[in-house]
Parts: structure tokens; sequence; C-alpha cells
């Protein structure tokens, strides 16, 4: 399996071959002045003497993340192409799986308790290290107040309809793995979403097994460049906005 993250200097060679190919000048430009500024802020980063709530909230993602790059890595053969990082209007997939048989769409969460979905409505239970119950359905949402299910659609409904319109992609699947060493999927009634699953039951084979081919190699690099290109405008069009923002105060 083939890994893909959309770092700034992907991102700046994406932009310019748009441009060449389409033209995308003005994102180009904003996306110049987004890495100049960025180059003006370099400094040394300042010594923590203890790791905030929100670090630890980014590190235990990001070890996550790594652990299911790992587990997907040793079971998907290079056909396919894990991307990290893709953003549009409705949010971020921590990873786009991109293969001969499916597009997936993966949301991250590392939660620690038994998990229960119903429908949209994501709660938790959680138990301390006896196995005692200590809190009881705890509502799993985000700062706008969606559950794991609701953030992975409104994303990758809004990334089916760029694919759609340009390769002709008919679905996406939507897959939320749990990452937590304690984490337990508990009662499932009417998901919103394809699986759910704790990251030692995640199986890339089984995902796909009774999917057939639909996108040669051609077609895969091409869904993966569009995924960066379309990403690449976002985040300069964001720049964009907030610098006129900026000038209007």
């Amino acid at each position: 399996m083939r890994k893909a993250r959309f770092t700034e200097d992907q991102m700046v060679r994406i932009l310019r071959a748009a441009f060449q190919r389409r033209a995308y000048w003005q994102w180009f430009k904003a996306w110049l002045r987004l890495c100049s500024a960025k180059a003006q802020r370099i400094g040394s980063r300042p010594v923590l003497a203890q790791a905030s709530d929100a670090e630890r909230v980014w590190e235990a993602g990001h070890e996550g993340e790594q652990r299911l790059t790992e587990r997907l890595a040793a079971q998907m053969n290079d056909d396919w192409t894990l991307v990290s990082g893709y953003r549009n209007q409705k949010g971020e997939l921590d990873a786009v799986l991109v293969g001969p048989e499916a597009i997936v769409a993966i949301e991250i969460k590392n939660l620690n308790g038994e998990i229960h979905v119903n429908g949209d409505v994501w709660t938790r239970d959680k138990y301390d290290k006896y196995g005692n119950l200590v809190e009881q359905s705890l509502p799993i949402t985000d700062r706008g107040g969606r559950s794991p299910a609701q953030q992975v659609n409104a994303t990758a409904d809004d990334m089916l309809v760029l694919l759609k319109s340009r390769f002709g992609v008919k679905e996406i699947y939507r897959l939320v793995v749990l990452t937590h060493a304690k984490a337990e999927v508990g009662r499932v009634t009417s998901p919103t979403v394809h699986g759910v699953v704790t990251i030692d039951r995640v199986d890339g084979e089984a995902l796909v097994r009774r999917l057939q081919p639909i996108y040669d190699a051609e077609m895969r690099e091409r869904i993966v460049r569009c995924l960066g290109e379309a990403h690449a405008r976002f985040r300069a069009n964001k720049l964009s906005m907030k610098r006129r923002s900026a000038a209007q105060v």
C-alpha cells in the first residue's frame, strides 16, 4: 500500500501543475503567499514543561493514524493508496483509501470505553481500570455537535460530488475506526456508515472482498491527483478569505 500526505511542498507542486493545465492562477498565488508567510514565522519552538490536553488529544490521534496505516500496509498491496489529511469545506478525513475496488473514507477516534451507535447518535460508557462503570451514555460529538458518522459522511458526501462530476464515481464507503486499546463496539442500531470497528478488527482485504475492480491504475492516479488539487484549492481559498477579513478590520 502506498501512502500520500498533502504536505505544503506537495500542494505547491500540485497547484503549479493545476495552473499549467487549467490556469488556477489565483489559487497558485494565494498558496505562494501562504508559504511565504509561514516561512517568515519559522523560529525555535518553545519548550513545554507539560503537554496541554489539546496536545495530548492530537498526539493520541496521530498515534492512532500511524497504527491504522501500519495495519493496512500489512494487509493491502501497492494497488492501494492511503491519502492522509484531505480537507474540504465540510471537514477533514483522517484517511482516504483509493484502490481498484473502492474509495473508502475513514474517520479515526481514540476513545476509551464501550461505543454505542443509534443512527447518527453516538454515545459511550466509560469504565475505570477495574472494569467498573464510571460514566454512562456520554455523547460523542465534535465542537459542531456532529457525531463521528456525521463528520465522515459530511466530508465524504462533498468529496463524492467532486469525484462523481470528474470521474463518475458512484459511491464512497465510510468507515469509523476506534484506535484506543480499551475501546469496544457496543450496541449498533441503524448505522449511517458502512462499518464501525476497533483497530484490531480492521481487515482491509475483507472490506473489498465482495467488490469487483472498477478503477484501473490510471484512473486511481487521476483520483488521487484530483483530491490533492481540491485540497490545495481549499487551503488557498481559506487563506485568501482570512487575508480579506484581516484587511477589513
